[in-house]
């Protein structure tokens, strides 16, 4: 069934671009401050575990028989959404602390 193949050869490029952010994210991770380093480290963690998941439903998917496949993907739909804004409000987080500050007014006495 050629949607089957096309939609897992989709979902295997997906898994891989997200091993390859979160592999950016860890390195990003070690050039930054301490107080830093303990939070990014605590978002790579809930990363990590979703690569695990889908992971674990494409090797479902894959091993669906075509009659059945359009129910296991709907499934796999879901976790899809899921893993996909979680990478993407963990990136957005690690670029909005990557912005340069503005530095501050300078006080005036009144």
């Amino acid at each position: 069934m050629e949607e089957k193949s096309s939609y897992q050869q989709k979902v295997e490029a997906q898994l891989e671009e997200w091993k390859a952010d979160l592999e950016q994210l860890k390195a990003k991770a070690k050039d930054v401050t301490v107080d830093l380093q303990a939070e990014y480290n605590e978002k790579i963690k809930e990363l990590e575990p979703k690569i695990a998941e889908g992971k674990a439903k494409l090797a479902e998917l894959v091993d669906t028989a075509d009659d059945a496949w359009d129910d296991v993907k709907e499934g796999a739909e879901s976790i899809w959404k899921q893993m996909k804004e979680t990478f993407s409000n963990v990136k957005e987080k690690f670029d909005k602390d990557d912005e340069p500050k503005a530095p501050e007014a300078p006080k005036t006495e009144e």
